[in-house]
């Protein structure tokens, strides 16, 4: 038996899959643990999961 056309989910890209997923995952984060996050994580990953000296 096949589903009926106005049943089935449609079809997005990955892209806009991913980008949907992350803003619904993102709405569950309280802002309090946002905010304390470390502004420059990117540019100093490796301090915060190695241990090695922050770039400034």
């Amino acid at each position: 038996m096949t589903t009926p056309a106005k049943n089935k989910p449609k079809k997005q890209s990955a892209a806009a899959f991913m980008l949907s997923f992350s803003e619904r995952i993102a709405k569950e984060i309280p802002s309090a643990e946002l905010e304390a996050l470390p502004r420059d994580s990117a540019k100093n990953h490796d301090h915060y999961l190695y241990g090695a000296a922050k770039k400034r």
